[in-house]
């Protein structure tokens, strides 16, 4: 996963691997260089200074995806992911080691292209104990409200909901949840307790949305993930964050794709699926091209939804594809990765491209 690290001591067949991930005392960090020199220009700490009280404990607020940059507004727009640990660990169950909301995780924030400071924020998921990232790409969208043109920006992550603001007047324009949810508003897991929590630690809104015409696409993954209070006895955050991951049954996981109004946030359309879709939407022309972990890609018209097209790979799927004329091509693979090449009015049988030479 994006937060996790690996450091690789020796080499040949006495490297040791020592898998990191959020260490004490780290932060998301946005910065900017100068392009001739590459001089930082500016820098903004995501994580509040002093890590919410404890810097020998806590961390998070990771930038997983580019900024959406506004140049009429010479603005940034950065989504940033949960606080850690999570949910707490031995001696500091439930987040104590953090009290508060946990400035600026889970936020939507806004940079000033030319010094880095802060202009603005929202925060949807205060004090998180469940890793639920607002970490995605916003997207920027113009659409027609109440007979008026207003500049959005749209954000959502592994909370399970999508969020519209308001560019010029920094309002809430909508908040749809999507995808399934149970125990997710806990402020706490009880002593002694093991609770199912949906969205799990892989989802539910996990990677990027796309936008065309006033509709948003998104891909949903449905999976839950047994949390303690203390991460299942976690000494740091990140044997947290490996216990959540290690106990999350991949092959439990289903998903949706679903379509909302920009204007509204209202479902337009869901598509259930039967296994987790970790890949990206890609809108091309009438239809919405998606995948699932499983290996099958398909199409759906952006209309109803439906579906027009599919394949089964032999690989599992977790990015999106690219599309250049009449062709799709589709990376897949775990261990031994292949590419896919689809084309309209294909009429030979697919063959193995060459491999060249190491």
């Amino acid at each position: 996963m994006a937060r996790l690290g690996v450091e690789v001591e020796g080499e040949g067949e006495d490297r040791e691997f020592t898998v990191r991930g959020y260490e004490a005392g780290h932060s998301g960090l946005a910065y900017a260089l100068d392009q001739e020199t590459g001089e930082v220009i500016w820098r903004f700490q995501t994580v509040e200074e002093g890590f919410w009280g404890a810097p020998e404990i806590n961390s998070g607020a990771g930038l997983w995806f580019p900024p959406a940059i506004d140049g009429e507004r010479d603005m940034l727009y950065y989504g940033t992911g949960n606080p850690a640990p999570f949910p707490g660990i031995i001696g500091w169950p439930n987040g104590s080691s953090r009290p508060g909301p946990n400035l600026y995780s889970n936020s939507l924030i806004v940079l000033d292209r030319q010094s880095g400071e802060l202009q603005w924020y929202h925060q949807p998921k205060p004090h998180d104990l469940f890793d639920l990232d607002f970490h995605l790409s916003p997207m920027l969208a113009t659409v027609e409200l109440d007979g008026q043109t207003r500049d959005l920006v749209i954000g959502s992550g592994k909370l399970g909901r999508i969020l519209a603001y308001d560019r010029e007047n920094r309002e809430v324009v909508w908040d749809t949840e999507v995808g399934e949810h149970e125990n997710d508003e806990l402020d706490g897991v009880p002593p002694g307790e093991t609770i199912e929590v949906l969205p799990g630690v892989l989802g539910e809104v996990e990677t990027p949305m796309a936008f065309a015409d006033g509709v948003v696409y998104a891909a949903v993954v449905n999976m839950a993930t047994p949390y303690t209070a203390t991460g299942h006895e976690a000494l740091d955050g990140t044997q947290a964050v490996q216990n959540a991951e290690r106990m999350t049954d991949l092959d439990a996981g289903t998903g949706e794709i679903v379509a909302l109004d920009a204007t509204s946030g209202e479902l337009l359309w869901r598509h259930e699926v039967e296994a987790p879709p970790f890949d990206a939407e890609t809108v091309v022309n009438d239809l919405v091209v998606a995948s699932t972990f499983d290996g099958t890609i398909f199409a759906l018209t952006r209309e109803r939804g439906e579906v027009v097209w599919s394949a089964q790979l032999a690989a599992p799927l977790i990015a999106w594809p690219a599309i250049v004329g009449d062709t799709l091509l589709v990376g897949a693979g775990a261990g031994d990765g292949a590419l896919t090449a689809f084309r309209l009015g294909a009429e030979t049988a697919a063959t193995p491209a060459s491999t060249p030479e190491p």
